[in-house]
């Protein structure tokens, strides 16, 4: 049977002491407690800055292995695309080191911008960009409808890449 993971995206959520977390427990501690619930979660820190090995592995000795986690991309790659990304993802493959040799690595979420439309160089970019981060195993959330297409299927499930659909009110 299939491993099945269940996790939230991020963890430390100070609102939830006193519900989900111990109301004493000090906020360091958010993350060891979190694994002793949850197999799996989604570090949405990296989008807000490239993530350091020094910095993944620690999220990883928090969770004493316990935890399998999907790291989402940097918005240096997603949402600031410039002309130095394919620097960044490599920085970015280097980051999450720790976590493949652990076999802690569910996957790399690419989320991008409601922004980023089904247009020819936003496809090419995507096709180079998924080669960049080749083997890593990536799952592709879109925010512009029109990226809804069957041809766009194909081509992800062509690359071993996943889609993400993000329930939201429209």
């Amino acid at each position: 049977m299939p491993e099945v993971l269940i996790g939230t995206s991020g963890y430390d959520h100070p609102e939830l002491k006193g519900s989900f977390y111990p109301a004493d427990l000090p906020r360091k501690d958010f993350l060891s407690f979190y694994s002793t619930k949850f197999n799996a979660l989604e570090l949405n820190s990296t989008f807000y800055g490239m993530p350091t090995a020094e910095r993944i592995n620690s999220f990883y000795e928090r969770t004493e292995g316990k935890i399998k986690f999907t790291v989402k991309l940097t918005r240096i790659l997603t949402h600031e695309i410039d002309g130095l990304w394919k620097n960044r993802a490599e920085e970015f493959k280097a980051a999450v080191i720790p976590l493949i040799e652990k076999n802690a690595l569910a996957t790399i979420l690419v989320q991008f911008p409601e922004s980023f439309g089904y247009s020819e160089k936003n496809r090419f970019y995507l096709s180079d960009l998924l080669k960049e981060l080749s083997p890593l195993p990536c799952v592709v959330e879109f925010r512009h409808r029109d990226w809804i297409r069957d041809s766009v299927f194909e081509g992800l499930s062509k690359r071993d890449t996943g889609i993400v659909f993000c329930d939201m009110p429209q």
